[in-house]
């Protein structure tokens, strides 16, 4: 089992200091049991920041790294916390039941997610390797009240492995819930501890965009590692669990202790919003030749109708679900364009016209570019090589 990078070193100290605690602790299996992990909603849901606008450094000031997304760039995201309280970890194997959000004045579609992080010890005592994250389970999608906390039930499954002793090299994992928006206008509804005048401590870990939006399978085959790794939030979300889960370890070696929620008014709400299926394209030939001036550019469309335009491009589309953004932002160059019209589940061809940059940079020589598709509000993009 591969490890991906491990978290930030702030994350692992919780993480160990936790995990060896609790272990000790909880030596012996429980039979059954109820109990109440997750954020003190009492806190506002004071987040301004919404996933559309990005992670901005003059607006966090907090965070690890010196990292931007810019504004605009996607249209939803997925942040999850970790820490010695509020953890959003719980303290043994079990089933979430239902979970309960804190929502402010702007509420959205939103969904709970499953997260399995992967902890293995090193040859270093006290540094562990923790690679975050699998993402295990995609809960149902739902929109809460504003200004309220709102209960949705559920029945996700969540695994916590005891962290093995040092000198043993295993690889154990323990889940965790993440929240995700799924619209552009929505924040992820959580405290600031900056905006309530308070220094920062919980460690805050996010992907842009949302997993489940950007086609990212439940259980995923690999990690699918964060993006962005800051602190200062904690997201206003709390879970009832019920265990042993069917075919869990009984649950032993939580990391963190069960964190009960303020009481708060609790308004029933389990609101299913269907999402009408989206486009996608599965390119099978991505060295096409330049001829008579153009390319022939094979596609499969799936989900919905393919109906929009191409772009060929020196660099990939903001946005795109396909393509992960690159460090450098060059002036962008277009090499050939065309119309986009193919059938759901059908495949087609796209004849691209190649203007004079494209005949140039391609006469004689490969060419690299970005094949960039939009499709609406639907961005997607995949490299191709184009020989002349």
């Amino acid at each position: 089992m591969r490890l991906g990078r491990a978290l930030s070193s702030r994350y692992v100290k919780v993480a160990v200091t936790c995990t060896l605690a609790c272990t000790a602790v909880g030596a012996t299996p429980s039979a059954a049991f109820a109990v109440t992990f997750g954020a003190d909603l009492s806190q506002p849901a004071n987040n301004p920041i919404t996933c559309g606008d990005g992670v901005i450094n003059q607006i966090l000031g907090r965070l690890e790294y010196p990292l931007t997304i810019p504004p605009g760039s996607y249209g939803s995201c997925l942040w999850t916390g970790s820490g010695v309280t509020q953890s959003l970890e719980p303290p043994e194997s079990g089933t979430v039941t239902a979970v309960k959000v804190r929502v402010g004045p702007v509420t959205g579609a939103m969904r709970v997610v499953v997260l399995r992080a992967l902890y293995k010890n090193s040859f270093v005592i006290g540094e562990p390797e923790v690679a975050c994250c699998v993402i295990q389970q995609y809960g149902p999608e739902f929109r809460p009240a504003v200004n309220s906390v709102s209960t949705i039930e559920t029945g996700l499954n969540m695994d916590v492995q005891p962290a093995p002793p040092e000198g043993d090299f295993e690889v154990v994992h323990f889940d965790l819930l993440g929240l995700e928006a799924l619209e552009p206008n929505v924040p992820i509804p959580a405290y600031s501890a900056t905006e309530g005048g308070e220094e920062p401590g919980t460690p805050d870990f996010a992907w842009y965009p949302a997993p489940s939006l950007a086609g990212v399978p439940a259980p995923s085959p690999d990690v699918d590692q964060y993006q962005w790794d800051f602190s200062g939030f904690q997201v206003l979300m709390s879970a009832e669990m019920a265990g042993p889960a069917p075919g869990g370890g009984g649950g032993t070696g939580g990391r963190a202790g069960p964190q009960p929620a303020a009481p708060a008014p609790v308004i029933p709400v389990a609101v299913p919003v269907p999402r009408p299926a989206i486009p996608g394209l599965t390119l099978p030939r991505l060295t096409l030749p330049v001829q008579n001036g153009g390319i022939a550019l094979p596609v499969q469309c799936t989900g919905a109708d393919c109906i929009g335009a191409v772009l060929l491009q020196n660099i990939e589309q903001p946005g795109a679900t396909i393509a992960r953004a690159g460090k450098h932002s060059p002036k962008t160059v277009t090499y050939g364009s065309s119309k986009v019209n193919v059938k759901a589940g059908a495949k087609g061809k796209v004849t691209v016209r190649l203007n004079g940059a494209g005949r140039r940079a391609s006469r004689h020589r490969s060419l690299k570019v970005w094949a960039n598709f939009t499709f609406g509000s639907i961005k997607l993009s995949e490299r191709i090589t184009l020989r002349g």
